[in-house]
């Protein structure tokens, strides 16, 4: 594995490959434009906020909070958005008040419809542009052959699995997300840390769980990249406190605790807390059916579990664990750069599966990454690859798309697919060191 040693003669020099990319990025984006205006729900969320907040009522942009998360929006949404005839289920609005206020001039003049489009093609764009930062995160020396192999399996790692096809579908902003985490770890190891702060803290300013990478960056004293981490998210919070105020933050607070405290069980809800819910506590749960704004269209659904104590009290175990087994991995792996690039895709990866709540495409950044196994691992990597893929594939989700009792199979592949994909970073990584280890004696 002569291209994971740092210290190997460079015989074939890095290049842009930019017609390749070009032609992806053109291909995926063209795909997702043919969903049209279909789906959409969880950037309709995002607009029906926004669009509240324009017409001053703030106060309705998050569902009041209850014992436990129910994943449906406040009622107040429903008769605008039935009066502008949209169909599909609606989803409630769960992160900061910030981005409903900066959406608000733009929801008064601008058409859903016409912001789909545009989110359509914006996703694809990052979608793709988001295996190409992990390439040059993961083998900034890569020959061209191993860009192409990176590329190919990681479009079937995010095209063939619910992770990219669903975000694409629905919209998700978790693919802005997604982009933003692995373009501020790339420019950080890359040498550009303050533009990586700045990127960590926007993708923080939207789902809070980035910001636990910046630990990392202090393990292995990255102290530009810090600052401008720092700086950049107490601006964000700064202005989205002086636009929303306090008890507005209060609120998305309490919600962020409530979903804490609660076992949202699907096909594509991947977590430990999930996975461990439906095996040992398999008859506790509540069915909860979506709200379609199409009344005729057929009813799917979820389940919810008030979050039992003893999980409770693992989850404030093992987060903190993880994190610092984690941190502990990178102080280690300071001066050794290609083991610590290929680690952070399993860093982003378990941190999400051990946290309180994760969707399959939580994972987008992570799964970037699945083009290393046949390039770092020949003899076995196309059939892990193929299998973690199979474990995330859009047809599992046939074994548990309705609601299945007392286990929903697809969950259980879906977690199984995430755990085999760390465990195979961490190993690519852990052999990155041994090489380095080796040219050095």
């Amino acid at each position: 594995m002569q291209f994971l040693d740092p210290f190997s003669p460079k015989s074939v020099s890095p290049r842009p490959f930019l017609a390749i990319e070009l032609i992806v990025i053109f291909a995926v984006t063209a795909a997702a434009l043919m969903f049209g205006t279909a789906g959409s729900a969880d950037l309709l969320a995002v607009w029906s906020a926004a669009r509240e907040v324009a017409l001053g009522n703030p106060d309705q942009i998050y569902t009041p909070n209850a014992p436990v998360f129910s994943m449906r929006p406040p009622e107040e949404w429903l008769p605008a958005l039935r009066a502008a005839g949209y169909q599909g289920d609606v989803y409630p609005y769960i992160y900061p008040p910030l981005w409903a206020w900066l959406l608000a001039p733009v929801v008064q003049y601008v058409p859903f419809e016409i912001a789909v489009l545009v989110m359509r093609a914006l996703n694809g764009i990052m979608l793709v542009c988001s295996l190409i930062v992990a390439r040059r995160l993961c083998l900034p020396d890569a020959s061209k052959g191993q860009h192409v192999s990176f590329l190919s399996i990681g479009l079937a790692g995010l095209l063939l699995t619910h992770s990219g096809l669903i975000a694409l579908y629905e919209n998700q902003p978790q693919i802005l997300v997604g982009f933003l985490t692995l373009l501020a770890i790339e420019r950080a190891e890359n040498g550009h840390q303050t533009l990586g702060g700045v990127a960590l803290a926007l993708a923080a300013a939207l789902k809070a769980y980035p910001a636990l990478l910046a630990i990392f960056w202090l393990a292995t004293r990255q102290r530009t990249a810090i600052r401008s981490f720092v700086f950049t998210g107490v601006a964000l919070a700064s202005l989205s406190v002086f636009l929303a105020g306090w008890p507005l933050h209060a609120e998305f607070l309490a919600t962020l605790r409530t979903i804490s405290n609660t076992i949202v069980l699907t096909p594509l809800s991947l977590t430990l807390d999930t996975t461990l819910g439906q095996l040992l506590w398999p008859g506790e749960f509540s069915y909860v059916p979506s709200l379609a704004l199409d009344i005729t269209a057929n009813s799917t659904g979820w389940f919810i579990l008030a979050k039992p104590a003893v999980l409770r009290a693992l989850d404030m175990l093992i987060l903190p664990v993880t994190v610092l087994v984690f941190a502990i991995a990178y102080r280690k792996l300071e001066f050794i750069p290609q083991a610590r690039r290929v680690l952070w895709p399993a860093t982003m990866a378990g941190l999400a599966f051990v946290g309180p709540l994760a969707w399959s495409y939580h994972f987008i950044a992570p799964l970037c990454a699945i083009g290393l196994l046949p390039i770092c691992l020949p003899r076995i990597g196309y059939a892990l690859a193929g299998l973690i893929i199979a474990g995330l594939s859009s047809p599992s989700l046939f074994l548990g798309s309705r609601p299945s009792w007392p286990h929903i199979p697809a969950q259980l592949l879906g977690s199984l697919a995430v755990i085999g994909l760390t465990a195979a970073l961490i190993w690519i990584a852990w052999i990155a060191r041994k090489a380095y280890l080796g040219h050095r004696m």
